[in-house]
């Protein structure tokens, strides 16, 4: 046995005598540090630990829900997460976020008070303009509590109570041959009603080869009223077509046709080698955001719902990873 696999097996012993525990940072490490390593045989992940203090990212903009930041099948790669980076600005992988431009009270608090980031907690104001990209400073954070096994792990995220607003969250990431399956749930426990928003910021690298015309990213229905907003991709038909090269940054957005869908499929895949395909379900589908770069490409489909005061709304995210490309 190699070193490489002696270490693997170890790894995975350990993951196995853990068993279930909740709220242990100690259940295993990977080559990311402050991680879950979860596996089924088929599909190995490794899930951002939530509370720990040198976690992978450590910002204000994402949530430390269920982050799952590496995914292969046997040798193959499906994520972006360098070891490298700015933990307060930056993350990668399957990286969600609650409502990216208005978070709940942020136009109602003057400067210096609070406001709610749902899936991270109460954030101090300190401009007139909310900027999703930098830090804010913590008043306080909700508090996320999780139980992992071998192969999936659950999250449950409880927020303090802040001007007539509370939530629970929960959120399971299960994995099931090939795939990956991020469940979420959205409580309101609070007296006013919550205004949701959500998507994930896909950062997919396929085996680290660089974006461009090898890529194909298929949408799953028409992307005609979609608009090129930065970037020399190309819009064709159903599906969005990259340059050679990825040198400048592709921003697109698609908006989703009336009525609104509840459910929704991208499909991106690597010539005819490896792909992945996502399924959105549950709660309608606004629009499919497109970011590029040379390292990444990041098809982001944003979900919003209002959640009653005693309601509670559940969606789901599927992730298949496969091995083999879809045909055209």
């Amino acid at each position: 046995m190699s070193e490489r696999m002696r270490k693997w097996a170890l790894l995975m012993l350990h993951v196995v005598l853990a068993g279930a525990v909740f709220g242990s940072e100690d259940i295993s490490k990977a080559p990311l540090a402050d991680v879950l390593i979860l596996s089924n045989g088929m599909i190995r992940a490794e899930v951002m630990l939530p509370n720990s203090p040198d976690r992978y990212n450590r910002g204000t903009r994402f949530t430390n829900v269920a982050t799952v930041l590496r995914v292969s099948v046997e040798e193959d790669e499906f994520l972006f997460a360098p070891v490298e980076h700015n933990p307060m600005t930056e993350s990668g992988g399957l990286a969600a976020e609650f409502n990216k431009d208005d978070p709940t009270e942020f136009q109602n608090a003057i400067i210096g008070e609070g406001f709610l980031k749902i899936g991270v907690g109460v954030l101090r104001k300190d401009s007139e303009h909310y900027d999703f990209y930098r830090p804010y400073e913590v008043i306080e954070r909700a508090k996320t509590e999780y139980r992992a096994e071998k192969d999936r792990v659950d999250f449950i995220q409880v927020s303090p109570e802040f001007r007539g607003y509370r939530y629970r969250l929960t959120a399971s990431v299960e994995l099931e041959e090939n795939r990956i399956i991020l469940r979420n749930k959205l409580e309101n426990l609070g007296e006013r009603a919550l205004e949701v928003q959500h998507y994930v910021h896909n950062f997919f690298s396929l085996n680290g080869v660089p974006i461009g015309e090898a890529y194909r990213l298929d949408l799953g229905r028409s992307a005609s009223g979609g608009e090129v907003l930065r970037g020399n991709a190309r819009i064709e038909g159903e599906q969005i077509r990259f340059p050679e090269k990825v040198e400048e940054s592709v921003v697109i957005n698609v908006p989703s046709p009336i009525p609104l869908p509840t459910e929704g499929e991208i499909l991106l895949a690597l010539g005819d080698d490896l792909s992945v395909r996502v399924v959105t379900e549950g709660v309608p589908l606004v629009r499919t955001f497109i970011y590029a770069r040379e390292e990444y490409v990041s098809p982001e489909q944003f979900v919003e719902f209002p959640v009653e005061p005693g309601e509670a709304i559940d969606w789901i995210r599927t992730y298949h990873f496969n091995r083999e490309s879809v045909p055209e």
